[in-house]
């Protein structure tokens, strides 16, 4: 009995000195436009392959869901649908993944430094 209440007496502390104001879905993708750098190779088969840095404004105005590369670029539009997943929105059905949004938003805040 006596560990279930330390238990529980360390869980709610803990959750006290957290930031327990739930965050609402706009505000956790801002959190990611701000906080979540994804860099990628242009064309990495290049003698000097050029590292981008993508734009989360851009991939929300994208509609076709090709974010870098092309469609038949090795599969590219894969990973291109990952990334479009963390910053659509998630009500608009338009390919947003709030477990994924959420899951990221969790792990920025525990490492507290942008990544």
């Amino acid at each position: 009995m006596k560990v279930f209440r330390f238990i529980f007496l360390l869980t709610n502390g803990i959750l006290l000195a957290t930031n327990s104001r739930a965050q609402t879905p706009v505000e956790i993708i801002d959190f990611l436009k701000k906080n979540l750098i994804i860099k990628y190779l242009g064309d990495p088969n290049t003698k000097d392959p050029k590292i981008e840095t993508i734009d989360p404004e851009k991939i929300i105005q994208n509609t076709k869901g090709i974010v870098f590369g092309t469609k038949n670029n090795n599969k590219m539009d894969v990973n291109a649908q990952m990334v479009t997943s963390i910053y659509k929105d998630r009500a608009s059905g338009k390919g947003g993944d709030g477990l994924f949004q959420d899951a990221l938003y969790q792990i920025l805040h525990l490492i507290n430094k942008p990544a």
